[in-house]
């Protein structure tokens, strides 16, 4: 009977200590939040700017013992859903210094204009009625410019370049030809018509020699 009792008093005993630590978590604190470059944390992990993290304060910071707790954070109607990476050794109690991204989310613009934001208020854990976490990107302004090549006008007139080209050539080389054929048939036929002139004179004086002398 006494071991039952004392079981029954160790469970009520762990189960109150539970619920009262559950109860502080769920407790609102309420601070200002700042942003800041991420990179390795506290905690031993490296973010960047689109991560929605969060840098705690050393007066909450309790030896690292947060480190990669859920947080929810609420200011003028937006609230986000972050995770402690990182430790703040410049900020107050209760105040939270922010990725670029969760800052921007909550702040609904730039953080290098906005600065930082006044009376925001967190708890430790997830709300469903936070809105879901995403991913911050810069606007970008520029534009990559687009090169467009200028038509071709060039395969047309080098066509028209090498066909007049082989033609002159052609000619050229016709002409060539003619003329030398012709040439070679001048060349050819002087020789053969003096000879057929040498043949008729000596014929020619054979038959007046002849001729003669039967007289």
């Amino acid at each position: 009977m006494l071991s039952f009792s004392y079981l029954s008093l160790l469970y009520v005993a762990i189960f109150s200590l539970s619920f009262v630590a559950n109860l502080e978590r769920r407790q609102s604190t309420t601070g200002d939040l700042t942003w800041f470059d991420a990179g390795l944390g506290a905690c031993g992990e490296t973010n960047t700017a689109s991560d929605y993290i969060v840098a705690l304060n050393s007066d909450q910071w309790d030896g690292g013992s947060h480190c990669f707790a859920m947080i929810t954070i609420t200011h003028q109607g937006r609230s986000e859903q972050a995770q402690i990476t990182d430790q703040c050794p410049t900020c107050s109690y209760g105040q939270l210094d922010l990725s670029e991204g969760l800052f921007a989310a909550l702040s609904g613009g730039d953080p290098s204009e906005v600065g930082e934001l006044y009376g925001a208020t967190w708890f430790y854990g997830t709300s469903p009625t936070s809105s879901s976490s995403s991913q911050y990107t810069p606007t970008s302004t520029s534009q990559t410019p687009t090169f467009t090549p200028p038509p071709s006008t060039t395969s047309t007139s080098t066509s028209t370049t090498s066909t007049t080209s082989t033609s002159s050539s052609s000619s050229s080389a016709s002409t060539t030809s003619s003329s030398s054929t012709s040439a070679s048939a001048t060349a050819t036929s002087g020789p053969q018509v003096f000879s057929l002139l040498q043949q008729a004179v000596i014929q020619l004086a054979g038959f007046t020699t002849d001729a003669h002398t039967e007289n």
